[in-house]
């Protein structure tokens, strides 16, 4: 019995003095040892923690369907304009509507994470006096037809394919 003590303490007051830590008994949770001594137990500041792995969810047609944004940046720039501001909005079915200078509407489908119009996207024929619009309602309906990945973050909405980034803000039509 009393082997049994001095053993104890002697594993007790060996795991003290070389810094290992036990996790359960008897083994030791330790570095492996090096000329018979434990390795300490690193600090939080010789390792840093890695960054959490956030996934984004997939954006999926109840996230878009009856929501109307407007759009705030077409490839970084911002848009401004006096009287209408573009925007686009999701209806019944997955169609897409919304406008530049001109207005336009079209079948969609959300797959992957991909928008693409199902159909001909569909557009008034207005000359805009507005170039920057003007760009845009050439620029819509040439991603959409040819698919564009959408994101969806805290109400910002971001259409991004065939070299434009679409970048637009959650507007009810009622605040």
């Amino acid at each position: 019995m009393r082997k049994a003590i001095v053993s104890s303490l002697l594993f007790a007051a060996a795991l003290a003095v070389f810094g290992c830590r036990e996790r359960a008994r008897p083994a030791p949770v330790c570095a492996p040892p090096r000329a018979s001594v434990c390795a300490p137990a690193p600090t939080a500041a010789a390792t840093p923690a890695p960054a959490p792995v956030v996934e984004k969810a997939m954006v999926t047609e109840a996230d878009l369907l009856h929501r109307r944004f407007v759009l705030e940046t077409f490839d970084g720039e911002e848009i401004a304009v006096e009287r209408r501001q573009p925007g686009i909005e999701f209806l019944e079915g997955m169609r897409i509507a919304g406008s530049a200078c001109n207005r336009f509407l079209a079948p969609g489908k959300l797959e992957n994470g991909v928008l693409t119009a199902a159909g001909p996207v569909a557009s008034t024929l207005m000359m805009c006096p507005d170039e920057a619009l003007n760009r845009l309602d050439q620029a819509i309906p040439r991603m959409l037809e040819a698919g564009v990945r959408v994101d969806l973050s805290e109400g910002v909405l971001i259409l991004s394919g065939g070299g434009h980034v679409l970048v637009y803000r959650s507007r009810d039509w009622v605040n």
